[in-house]
This record gives structure tokens, sequence and C-alpha cells, in this order.
């Protein structure tokens, strides 16, 4: 769904196509007259441009969100609620994957420590090869 969101984005107001530079898995929010990205790379990293083709610039502003001792931290997604930013994320290894989130007062923030998600049952949160519980969409 998030990728749709940043496709139909782009479509509406892009004529070129932007690659976010150096980060997995990245997500992408406007905020008033600024465009946001979270991405995972060592850690959670966001990003801000002035437009969505400035966050693929080499010179783009890069702010490291997050670095924790969790492992396989994958697919950030930033989102704002009530003045707060919020990212969530999976991370650990193999089955121990479970969702995350972090907060701060704004998307360049200094961000909480990563909060482990209460899900019914402690599920993983993505699927494994060796493991048949489908993929949960807590967000």
């Amino acid at each position: 769904m998030l990728v749709l969101g940043a496709m139909i984005l782009c479509l509406v107001g892009c004529t070129s196509a932007v690659k976010i530079r150096g980060g997995a898995d990245p997500t992408v929010m406007k905020l008033g007259d600024t465009y946001y990205s979270a991405e995972s790379a060592g850690g959670i990293w966001v990003r801000a441009a002035s437009s969505l083709e400035g966050l693929g610039a080499a010179d783009v502003r890069r702010e490291q969100a997050w670095s924790g001792d969790l492992s396989d931290v994958w697919a950030p997604e930033i989102t704002t609620d009530l003045g707060r930013t919020f990212i969530h994320f999976s991370a650990g290894k193999d089955a121990a994957h479970r969702m995350y989130v972090i907060s701060a007062d704004s998307p360049l923030g200094q961000y909480s420590a990563a909060e482990k998600l209460a899900l019914p049952d402690d599920q993983v949160c993505i699927c494994h090869t060796d493991n048949p519980t489908p993929v949960l969409d807590s967000f």
C-alpha cells in the first residue's frame, strides 16, 4: 500500500524517477512543504528535502533516527499522528522478528528508544520460509 501511495504521489507531482541512495525499504511522507523518508541502513535514517526528487540527492539532509542492538531491521514506516512522528519497523533474527515503534516531536527530532509492540500471541511480523505464520499487518 505504501509503494502504491508513493507511486501515485510520484505520478501526480513528479516528472522524473527518484532513487533514494544508500538505504533499504524507504517510505515517504509530506508534512507541510517538506518531504521526509525513512529507511533502514545500519539503523533507521530520516531524510528531508523540499521536493520528492530532492530525497534522492547526494547532498540531502540525512539524520540517524535510531540505532540499537536489534538485528535485521526492515521496512521502517514513517507517519505522524496528533503532531508526533512515529516510525514503525520490524526487527529481530528469524522467528524472533517482531514489530517496534520509535517516536519524536518532529521527523528529524530526537527519537525515543525502540518499544516492542504488544501483538496478540506475540506474533512474528514477517513470514519466514520455515514458519507458516502469515504476514501481520499491525499498522
